[in-house]
């Protein structure tokens, strides 16, 4: 499963109204590492020969991460050390910074079937989870382009462009480690298109109701979920521990 947090007016008027999930570019991203521009290093050793094509390189890849590839972000379940055990639904900073503060939705969506309904709309697609550091070393390596990069023709293919792509788009500083995000990322045949929007009929499992959910909202989703026979939980603690209480039962 994958998990996805969002606050109860977008949920409702826009996801959950015709079952579409938007992918954005990455300058609505609020990590500053990627929705601004990237300033690349040249490292060759016939640097005065690379050194016209380098320009061209690096507005060929900001062009690529920042116009034509979009993206959307998930958290899942957590396999590391801190947070073992701990369920993608149940994260409290997420909450507090896109669940509406506990007020909000957390949509859960079967991974397989969203990544199949996404490939099945776009020929070139990339996914995984987020790799988190805090060595500076690693992004400046990142973002260093070789005379071999250059010569060799950055992006002659689609798939060389997004292999390239992939390895600045997969990192992120260990201070959002606990996100543990999965993302997917596609590439739009529109660079003009800020957005695209993708079908989650056939891959959403299920809702979660935060912990400071409006009672007033809930037959609402009470509706939607006897509509689409769709599980819908609430999120409750007791003495700091998370449980979960299924608000509408087949």
């Amino acid at each position: 499963m994958v998990y996805h947090y969002t606050r109860i007016d977008t949920a409702l008027d826009y996801i959950l109204r015709d079952y579409t999930l938007r992918f954005s570019s990455l300058t609505d991203i609020d990590d500053p590492y990627e929705n601004k521009k990237l300033f690349f290093t040249l490292a060759s050793e016939r640097f005065h020969e690379d050194f016209p094509e380098y320009f061209v390189t690096t507005s060929q890849i900001n062009d690529l991460i920042k116009n034509h590839v979009k993206i959307a972000c998930f958290c899942q379940d957590s396999r590391c050390r801190v947070l073992r055990g701990s369920k993608g639904y149940n994260r409290l900073r997420m909450w507090s910074q896109y669940g509406e503060k506990h007020a909000g939705v957390c949509l859960v969506f079967r991974k397989d079937r969203l990544i199949e309904s996404i490939t099945s709309k776009y020929e070139h697609v990339i996914h995984g989870s987020i790799s988190y550091t805090n060595s500076l070393k690693t992004v400046q390596r990142l973002v260093t382009i070789t005379g071999k990069l250059i010569r060799n023709g950055f992006g002659k293919t689609i798939e060389s462009k997004l292999g390239y792509a992939r390895k600045i788009l997969f990192i992120k500083d260990a201070d959002y480690g606990d996100e543990t995000e999965y993302r997917i990322c596609v590439m739009s045949p529109d660079e003009t298109s800020q957005h695209e929007f993708i079908s989650i009929e056939n891959s959403l499992h299920s809702i979660v109701l935060g912990a400071d959910f409006k009672y007033g909202y809930i037959p609402l989703f009470e509706r939607l979920g006897y509509k689409k026979r769709l599980p819908i939980y609430r999120l409750f603690y007791r003495n700091g521990v998370a449980a979960l209480k299924q608000h509408f039962y087949f």
